[in-house]
């Protein structure tokens, strides 16, 4: 009777007081958790993960957090669930999957944990590895903005002016936009990078144009410190033609608006 209250007292335990004595080094709490965990308490097997992902009271151990995520996780314990996301997200304790990111932000998101809600609209906004749906990320920004968490209303907020921003390239709205958002819009309209030039090492990407630009052989795209965007510049050959100079010109006016100016 005694070892079962212990182990309901650990399940019962609120987990940011869990963290905090973890912390703190008390090992008694640890014991307890760990405790709960094994005796199949979904909410401790989830504490546990965390431990282990943390290196709190315990050992860094990514590959024993996915473990215990995993177990919480079929007793469908959305906690456990978004951190099994993030862990597939960023490769810890597992192969680096998108796919395998968004099936588990999903399992948590539907089940209202409004975290996975946020990363899930983060997700279909910018994650290179799966399809990109800018409807789906505003609707996952707006249900976890619903609940109140600060972060989607910020992500849903900068998202929809990006939308509204007149400015567009390959239908990606320019304004704030970083680097990271918009990379995997140019590669998914079959932009491909010029001699690898392409990626956060660069102060701007290079790409060839491919025939996505009628008359254009090249595109760059230069971020700022930060990595925001801040000049697209495209290159046609031929510029000693002045009729195709006024095509060219044309052409960019008509799909992005009056360009800033038009060098040789």
């Amino acid at each position: 009777m005694a070892i079962m209250a212990i182990w309901a007292y650990a399940a019962l335990t609120p987990y940011r007081t869990l963290v905090r004595e973890a912390r703190a080094g008390n090992t008694q709490a640890v014991y307890r958790a760990m405790l709960a965990a094994w005796a199949g308490y979904a909410s401790a097997q989830h504490n546990a993960g965390v431990l282990y992902d943390r290196g709190w009271g315990v050992l860094q151990n990514h590959i024993k957090a996915v473990a215990w995520y995993r177990k919480a996780a079929m007793q469908r314990n959305a906690a456990a669930e978004y951190n099994l996301g993030v862990n597939h997200d960023n490769g810890w304790g597992v192969p680096q999957s998108s796919t395998k990111a968004r099936y588990w932000y999903t399992a948590a998101a539907v089940q209202g944990y409004a975290r996975a809600e946020n990363a899930l609209g983060i997700d279909y906004r910018d994650s290179p590895g799966v399809p990109q749906n800018h409807a789906k990320a505003i609707y996952w920004f707006r249900k976890a903005a619903a609940q109140g968490y600060a972060k989607a209303r910020s992500n849903l907020a900068a998202f929809q002016e990006q939308q509204s921003s007149p400015l567009k390239l390959f239908g990606a709205g320019l304004k704030e936009i970083t680097r990271g958002q918009l990379e995997p819009v140019l590669v998914s309209a079959g932009l491909a990078p010029h001699k690898g030039q392409v990626g956060a090492q660069w102060w701007s990407d290079q790409y060839d144009v491919n025939g996505r630009v009628k008359g254009a052989t090249r595109l760059m795209v230069g971020y700022t410190y930060n990595n925001r965007f801040a000049i697209a510049r495209y290159t046609f050959p031929g510029l000693g033609d002045t009729g195709l100079v006024r095509r060219v010109i044309g052409t960019v006016k008509a799909q992005y608006g009056a360009p800033t100016r038009v060098t040789r």
